[in-house]
């Protein structure tokens, strides 16, 4: 059983482009129990469809279905829709692809986060070399500074 409100606004956008339920259901050469089961909540057109259904009406999906900040946008729904027609082998490659492209991201942001780290010491150590010399740095800024200093140099 589909969601009432999400059928509601089904309805009302096809309303609201001004069409009748056959010109669409022919438009899109489906069946009318099909289409009118989806206006009344009894099923929902799939993602694809529904994003063919709001191109049709010229309709905004997110703003439309009064989505939230958590809505799947057109996109995701498509990648939904199409990873649910893969089979296993299919799946499992989007999870491998999927995994290693987090451990990517998650690797380049702690580099940016190593890299400003490193500026802000930086900074530090030259206004130390224009006060007078490293003596005047903290025991914890020279340890960071050294700690960061071997993590540079592991990284190389």
């Amino acid at each position: 059983m589909a969601n009432i409100e999400f059928s509601r606004a089904l309805k009302e956008l096809r309303q609201k482009a001004g069409f009748t339920q056959k010109e669409v259901y022919e438009h899109f050469e489906i069946p009318q129990s099909t289409f009118s089961s989806w206006e009344v909540g009894k099923s929902e057109p799939s993602g694809e469809m529904l994003l063919r259904l709001c191109k049709f009406y010229n309709s905004d999906m997110l703003k439309d279905f009064n989505a939230n900040a958590d809505a799947l946008t057109n996109n995701e729904l498509l990648v939904i829709e199409k990873y649910r027609e893969l089979d296993n082998y299919g799946r499992n490659a989007v999870k491998v692809v999927m995994e290693n492209e987090l451990k990517r991201t998650k690797h380049d942001a702690e580099e940016k986060a190593l890299i400003a780290r490193i500026h802000e010491l930086n900074r530090t150590l030259s206004a130390a070399y224009e006060r007078t010399d490293l003596g005047d740095l903290s025991d914890e800024e020279l340890a960071e500074l050294k700690r960061l200093d071997d993590e540079i140099i592991d990284r190389m």
